[in-house]
């Protein structure tokens, strides 16, 4: 909703000040850009992306990890200042679509931050590992809303 508003701000602030279209597309596009959550990934050791139907467990942060495992990397989902959709739910979908591609198959959530005065989003740190076939195949899925 915050979004269309600033959509709509942009418009009349355009049309009413008659800025030139350049400066009016470069402020779209930052209005378009701080709709969604921001998702920093630093990678240790880059796997081939994972396949969409393979397997994938999340472990939340006071469930315990451990498993032999290969870390691959490091995710932090954060507020991007005026991101929608960011649920609890939505922040892990987004951390386990970047572990994917960055060659992980479980992810375990260290750190878990509602939203606050200073933020509407939850905000998660991850890391992202690589278990082998036979011991996922072990664990059990974890409903990440319970996380």
């Amino acid at each position: 909703m915050r979004c269309i508003c600033l959509h709509l701000f942009c418009l009349t602030y355009s049309t009413f000040f008659g800025m030139k279209p350049v400066s009016f597309l470069i402020l779209i596009v930052i209005t378009l850009t701080s709709c969604a959550p921001t998702i920093v990934a630093r990678v240790k050791n880059q796997s081939p992306p994972a396949n969409e139907n393979e397997k994938f467990i999340v472990f939340g942060v006071n469930d315990r990890f451990d498993i032999k495992a290969i870390r691959v990397g490091e995710i932090k989902i954060r507020d991007a200042g005026l991101a929608v959709n960011c649920s609890y739910k939505a922040v892990v979908e987004l951390a386990r679509k970047r572990a994917r591609d960055m060659g992980a198959n479980c992810l375990k959530i260290y750190e878990h931050k509602v939203p606050d005065v200073w933020s509407t989003c939850h905000r998660i740190k991850a890391i992202a590992y690589r278990v082998d076939d036979a011991t996922l195949q072990k664990l059990k899925q974890i409903p990440a809303e319970q996380n």
